[in-house]
Order: structure tokens, then C-alpha cells, then sequence
């Protein structure tokens, strides 16, 4: 006798409908989720971004569906009313150029100059508030030598002085070494660079060690080498005015003073 089929099993292959009705209702939530995305309230955008931003007025061009994005990007548009002008003394924030300050400056170098009649150069540049004082190699080093001489003493001296006097308005001091183009290779230096680097942090070194009030935080050697001619290094002339020592003075402005 042929046995009866079972019944108990019918029904049970629809159970991936269930997981097919899941999907299709995440998939209705996602692009209903889209859909408030693309329709963002203006007003409370523009708040957003205003509070995120720390300007004093901030629009933005509201652009969020694709379309619109490519065709028109968002735009900022800052108000600058309350920036600072340049040049402007009232206000404090801005880095105001005085140059009563420069010119005091330049004053007293070459007052500085003729009272030591020194064959120094003066050099002026009220463009970058600097002033140059552009001394020979042998008033401070011998030949081939980054050792200060002690006939430079007096002189080194006198000049420590004279910017400890003016530190109030002096921002920076750079000392800068120059040479020729005569190469120098010798157990102490190794190069003109060298030389250079050596000859600017000793006569740094000199002016900070005078104690006489110059924060040393202000004073930069810089080792130049023969890269900066002011002259023709096809001459023993113009190789004698390349190797010199620059002090480059820069001036302070309104907010550097009163800070």
C-alpha cells in the first residue's frame, strides 16, 4: 500500500517574503530620508553656517540638490566692514606704520657715523622700515679670519650702546657676514659660508654680551657667504667692499611699541 504524503510542509518556501518586505521598506525610508534633505529651510541654514563660520555677516547661496550644485556652487559672501585698514593709527590691531620711528633710527646711526668717523655706508629703506650699517671687513676681522679684532672694541661697543638706547624701537637686528668669491678652505672654516656664519655670530655675540639692554631675542646672525655682492668680485676694489658685515635695522611700528 502506497503511503500518504505529508501535509505539515506546505507553506514553509514563502519565508523570504519577509526578507523581501524588509528590504522594500528600508529602501522607502532611504529615499524619503533624501528627499528631506533636499528641501533644507534657508533660513535656518544660513544660521548654521553663520554660527560655525565667526564672521560678522555670512550669506550662503542655499543649493543642495545636485543639479542645482553644478549649475551655481555655493558662494560665501563675508562682510569686511569692521576689518582692519591698512595704515590705519586708530586702530590698534593693525600693524601701522610710524615712520617717526625710522627716521629716528636713521638720525641717530649717522649721527653714530660721523661722531667715530667711521668709512661706514648708511643705507635706507623706508619701503621695509630697514636701515643698513654696512662696515668693512678689517674694521672688525683680519683676513681669512672670523676672530673680532680688539681694535673693533671700541667701535662694537659704542654701537651696543647706541641700539641698547634704541631698542624700544627696533623689532629685529641683523647681522649679516659677507665675502668674495676667493675660496677659503682651512682647518677652521670650511667655506666662505662658514667664514661668513662665524664673522655675523661673533659680532652678534659681542653686541649681546655688552649687557647693555638688548633683548637677544632681536638679534639674527646670518652667514651670507659670496652670494650677496655689492660689487664686481672681478676687481680687488669691488672684493674689498663685498667683504663687509651688514647690520641690518629694522624699525618698529605703531603696534610693535605698544604692545
Amino acid at each position: 500500500m502506497a503511503r500518504k504524503k505529508r501535509g505539515g510542509d506546505v507553506g514553509e518556501g514563502a519565508n523570504w517574503m519577509d526578507t523581501y518586505g524588509d528590504l522594500v521598506t528600508l529602501l522607502l525610508c532611504f529615499f524619503v530620508l533624501l528627499y528631506s534633505f533636499s528641501t533644507v529651510d534657508a533660513e535656518k541654514w544660513e544660521e548654521l553656517v553663520g554660527a560655525f563660520g565667526g564672521y560678522g555677516s555670512l550669506s550662503v547661496v542655499t543649493a543642495m540638490d545636485l543639479e542645482t550644485v553644478v549649475e551655481a556652487p555655493i558662494a560665501l559672501e563675508i562682510d569686511m566692514s569692521m576689518a582692519n585698514t591698512p595704515n590705519d593709527p586708530s586702530n590698534p590691531n593693525e600693524g601701522y606704520v610710524n615712520l617717526e620711528y625710522f627716521k629716528k633710527l636713521v638720525e641717530s646711526l649717522d649721527a653714530f657715523i660721523q661722531a667715530n668717523n667711521l668709512a661706514a655706508t648708511l643705507i635706507e629703506r623706508e619701503e621695509t622700515l630697514t636701515v643698513t650699517l654696512r662696515i668693512n671687513e678689517n674694521t672688525l676681522f683680519d683676513s681669512g679670519d672670523a676672530t673680532l679684532k680688539t681694535s673693533s672694541y671700541p667701535f662694537l661697543d659704542s654701537l651696543s650702546f647706541l641700539l641698547g638706547d634704541q631698542i624700544d624701537i627696533i623689532s629685529a637686528i641683523y647681522v649679516e657676514g659677507h665675502t668674495d668669491t676667493d675660496p677659503i678652505r682651512t682647518p677652521l672654516y670650511e667655506d666662505n659660508w662658514d667664514l661668513a656664519s662665524k664673522r655675523a655670530t661673533n659680532a652678534a655675540r659681542y653686541i649681546t654680551d655688552a649687557n647693555t639692554g638688548i633683548d637677544p631675542a632681536k638679534i639674527i646672525p646670518q652667514g651670507m657667504g659670496e652670494h650677496h655682492p655689492v660689487a664686481t668680485n672681478s676687481t680687488p676694489e669691488g672684493k674689498a667692499q663685498n667683504r663687509r658685515v651688514d647690520f641690518v635695522i629694522q624699525s618698529v611700528t605703531d603696534v610693535d611699541i605698544n604692545r
